[in-house]
């Protein structure tokens, strides 16, 4: 009876809850309809609004005049026809009216619904709106105002537009803010929401079907459990039977599991094994499971652990531990049956068995992995040890800036005072002695900036030690990712540049001082060729601003040489500071006085309105030089030749002026000295000459007529053979060998040098490589190459199919590029020598001391070697300037880390010097001239073999 009374109830609660649920849903479905069609009445009414605006501004703004024709337009008259045109595309389900009070237009005038709502409208002037429901249909009104527009037509009717007043007697005087008409908007029930009620209808139909079929349901199945329980009752005895059965089997399956286990499995019972499986005897390596039972697990295992604790009071602790905390997991050294020790996991599980409180252990062998760990600590021990060998500071830093690892150079400056937890120090409280992270421009975070780029970077610090004394370190980071890749932290590794930043100090002085050298003339300290190009540069860019012209004054001391051959050089110098001062004297300051070399000097005469100026020049130098030069107790005469070419009349090109000069100076030689020409359009004969050059040019690189000579570079300490510079020379049929000096320019100038440096590559790589094969060692082959060379976009492809046809090694190879080259394109230099300082070839710096280079570049160009021009080479030892020179360039290449190499080395007083100031490795006639392939094989390599 009590079931059916809670049966009772509870289909009580469950009608009501399915009818307020069906209650709400019909309300929400009605609220829905509502919502959609006030915001569909709400859209027309926007629509009607802007289309009336639309309308009544186009005949305000463009007074357009109202008349039989027009009036049709008037929103008053177009708004009833579009409505009506609406109402019937939608079959009559919307009608749209704008209506008046006291209308003109009889199809404006409002019935007795509008009417009322414009009544309410004026009884409630805060609505705006109102929308509601009458019988079958909804209604949405919006009253119609009038405003300062309406008022261009319906204010004073003096004040209307002239066609409003002729065409219309009434509808004047109407007030801003007055209700005068209403927009109406009627849509009716639409037949979704009807087939929506209808299907609620048939859903709610169903669900009282439902309710009342579950209701029978749950009615028969108590009935039905009534009947069920005295057969149940019937069955249970039954059933216990089966269970007990089934315990059983589950009782053969546990024991199954317990000695299949792949760990070890045994029970303690009093401080006893009462029970194992045959895992623990294979571990213990006993023969049955009869030796384990009924000992002390400290009778398994030494005397004492490792900790130094007896295995008895171990044992005994490690259990109490298992009872009070329901588990106890810990490692153990046990002893096998042969007397070997091994460690185990053991975990230990108080348990009931047999009403008897047990503890069930697990045996796991773990050996191996203990093995592995002291492996890993001794590696940990040997980096440790490593890093502690380092002499700069290293540290491995967690992301959150704890410090990890550090090397005893870091330990020995810890200042404990500033550190607050000492097992987890920050780097930013052994490093900087400070609680928080560095930030800022001066104190960059390394950790930040490489969590962020995952990248190496590198930053410097300015550290005071405990003298405050400022120094400055370099920070080199690396990322540490884990297996996954992620990044966890930071590899910081840092040196003191204090001293290196003095260094460059120095060397930025040094600097200055050699680019001093470098541009000036060391013994009359007049600027020397270098210079005198940029300033000839700068020159013609100011006549070609200023429309104006120069002369280019090209001065040789006749018969010279005699003075330095019979006086000495000492005389020679003091005659030339002597000429120099006279022609300084001669010029304006504008003007620019050069000495090229030798008795070679230039003049650069701005400003030259007409030739005749320079002619005055040219005859007061004459003057001046014909006068007797008096050095200690001889009186000297010495005139000079003077060439002299024109801008912009003889060129625009600074290489051709100095060229044309050069000529005009020479014919000055050929009257006979001791007077000046100027150049000359008979002298284009050399002009000729370069065309018949460079056309004989082009055929040899068809007829083969090249030869690639080798020049031996040899290590003077040891006298060994390092290598061979490829040498082009060219065999003409009819001029004989032609220098390179000749047409290496020509080929430079008409782009010829590209395919002449790629035929020596190839022609040189293929020699050299044979050598090797032979079983020789010619060492590594320098190879000349223009940047315009390396430049072109098939360079490295071709130069590494070469090295593949050839089986060529990248350190067998050289490439030398001249300095002044590189500085034309340095940025693109960079990019480009690198990618092929990448291969493993190495890249050296040609003629090093001729350029512009700047150490900013040099220290970025990615080169291995620089070579000493020849020019600072040929007077050392005896030139004090050269000297300096090339003891700079020295120590330059030492302090950047370089290989050296030294030109032009002919005599043993180079020799010497050289190899005293740290220069070994020698390249010049002192060992050979360059020589054909065969005679380096006969000459040098089978006799360095």
């Amino acid at each position: 009876m009590q079931k059916m009374n809670l049966f009772i109830a509870f289909a009580f609660v469950l009608f009501i809850a399915i009818g307020y649920k069906t209650y709400e849903q019909y309300k929400e479905i009605k609220n829905t309809q509502e919502m959609i069609i006030q915001n569909e009445s709400e859209s027309l009414a926007k629509f009607i609004g802007a289309f009336r605006s639309t309308y009544q501004d186009a005949f305000l703004q463009n007074h357009i005049e109202v008349d039989e024709k027009t009036v049709n337009l008037l929103p008053v008259k177009t708004t009833p026809v579009i409505s009506k045109y609406f109402s019937s595309s939608v079959q009559g389900n919307i009608v749209i009216r704008t209506v008046s009070d006291r209308p003109r237009n009889p199809d404006n005038k409002a019935n007795i619904f509008e009417l009322e709502m414009i009544e309410y409208f004026n009884q409630n002037p805060k609505e705006n709106q109102r929308f509601l429901k009458r019988e079958k249909a909804f209604y949405y009104t919006q009253p119609l105002y009038i405003t300062k527009t309406c008022l261009e037509c319906h204010g004073k009717r003096e004040n209307a537009i002239q066609s409003i007043r002729d065409n219309y007697e009434t509808a004047y005087d109407y007030k801003i803010g007055e209700i005068r008409g209403l927009l109406s908007i009627q849509i009716k029930e639409r037949g979704f929401f009807t087939a929506l009620y209808a299907d609620f209808i048939k859903n709610l139909s169903f669900t009282v079907l439902m309710y009342l079929l579950f209701l029978v349901i749950v009615y028969m199945l108590i009935k039905t459990i009534r009947v069920r329980a005295l057969e149940y009752t019937e069955q249970l005895e039954e059933e216990i039977q089966k269970k007990t059965s089934a315990i059983k089997k589950q009782k053969d399956t546990f024991e199954t599991l317990f000695e299949k286990s792949s760990d070890g499995i045994s029970i303690l019972d009093d401080g006893k094994f009462v029970q194992c499986n045959e895992k623990v005897v294979e571990m213990l390596q006993y023969d049955s499971k009869d030796e384990l039972l009924d000992i002390h697990p400290s009778k398994l295992s030494p005397k004492y652990q490792p900790d130094g604790q007896s295995s008895f009071e171990k044992a005994e602790e490690m259990m109490a531990l298992a009872v009070k905390n329901g588990c106890n997991k810990f490692e153990w050294v046990h002893t096998r049956a042969d007397g070997d020790e091994f460690w185990a996991e053991i975990t230990l599980t108080p348990i009931v068995l047999n009403d008897r409180d047990v503890i069930h252990v697990v045996w796991r062998d773990i050996s191996e992995q203990k093995k592995a760990e002291d492996a890993l600590v001794e590696q940990h021990k040997l980096l440790q040890s490593v890093i502690d060998g380092v002499e700069d500071p290293i540290m491995v830093i967690g992301e959150d800036y704890t410090v990890h690892l550090m090397n005893n150079k870091i330990r020995q400056k810890i200042d404990l005072e500033c550190v607050a937890d000492i097992d987890n120090p920050k780097c930013y409280e052994i490093s900087h002695q400070r609680s928080s992270p560095c930030d800022g421009k001066d104190h960059p975070c390394p950790l930040k900036i490489v969590m962020e780029t995952k990248d190496t970077v590198t930053v410097v610090h300015d550290h005071g030690d405990t003298d405050g004394v400022k120094h400055y370190l370099e920070l080199s980071v690396t990322p540490l990712f884990d297996s996954n890749k992620n990044a966890i932290g930071i590899i910081e590794s840092s040196r003191d540049i204090t001293a290196h930043l003095e260094t460059q100090y120095e060397l930025r002085e040094q600097k200055d001082i050699l680019h001093h050298q470098a541009h000036h003339d060391a013994l009359t300290g007049l600027p020397n060729r270098t210079l005198f190009n940029d300033r000839l540069h700068q020159s013609i860019e100011i006549a070609k601003r200023s429309n104006s012209g120069l002369a280019l004054f090209f001065i040789d001391l006749d018969l010279f040489k005699k003075i330095n051959d019979s006086l000495g050089h000492e005389v020679g110098d003091k005659v030339l500071k002597e000429v120099t001062e006279r022609l300084g004297n001669e010029i304006r300051k504008e003007d620019t006085l050069a000495r090229l070399g030798g008795d070679e000097f230039v003049i650069i005469m701005e400003g030259l309105t007409k030739a005749h100026d320079a002619v005055l020049l040219a005859e007061k130098i004459l003057n001046v030089m014909a006068q007797g030069i008096r050095i200690d107790e001889h009186l000297l005469y010495v005139s000079c030749s003077i060439g002299i070419s024109l801008y912009p009349q003889d060129d625009t090109n600074v290489s051709n002026l100095l060229k044309y000069a050069d000529i005009a100076m020479y014919k000055a030689k050929d009257e006979g000295r001791n007077n000046y020409q100027f150049y000359s359009a008979d002298m284009s004969e050399l002009a000729f000459e370069r065309v018949v050059m460079e056309a004989s040019l082009r055929q040899a690189l068809k007829n083969n007529e090249f030869i690639v000579y080798y020049q031996p570079q040899v290590d003077a300490s040891s006298g060994k053979f390092i290598g061979v510079e490829a040498l082009i020379r060219w065999q003409h049929p009819e001029m004989g060998m032609v220098s390179p000096a000749k047409f290496i320019p020509l080929a430079e100038e008409t782009g010829l040098i590209v395919d002449i440096d790629r035929w020596v590559m190839r022609i040189a790589m293929q020699q050299v490589a044979s050598w090797y094969a032979d079983g020789l060692t010619p060492g590594v082959l320098a190879l000349n190459l223009a940047m315009k060379q390396i430049h072109s976009d098939d360079f490295v492809e071709l130069l590494k199919y070469n090295m593949a046809v050839n089986d060529f090694k990248p350190e067998w190879l050289e490439l030398e590029v001249t300095e002044s080259q590189v500085m034309v394109r340095p940025e693109d230099a960079i990019i480009k020598l690198k990618e092929i300082n990448d291969l493993g070839i190495t890249i050296a710096i040609d003629d090093f001391g001729t350029g512009y280079s700047s150490l900013s570049y040099l220290k970025r160009l990615p080169i291995n070697k620089l070579k000493i021009d020849q020019s600072f080479v040929f007077d050392i030892p005896g030139d004090e300037e050269d000297v300096a020179i090339v003891k700079a360039i020295i120590a330059l290449a030492q302090s950047l880390n370089l290989d050296l190499l030294a030109e032009g080395v002919e005599t043993d007083a180079q020799k010497e010097f050289l190899m005293q100031n740290g220069c070994n490795n020698i390249q010049g006639y002192y060992y050979s001239r360059p020589v054909p392939a065969e005679e380096i094989r006969t000459t040098f390599l089978n006799k360095s073999d």
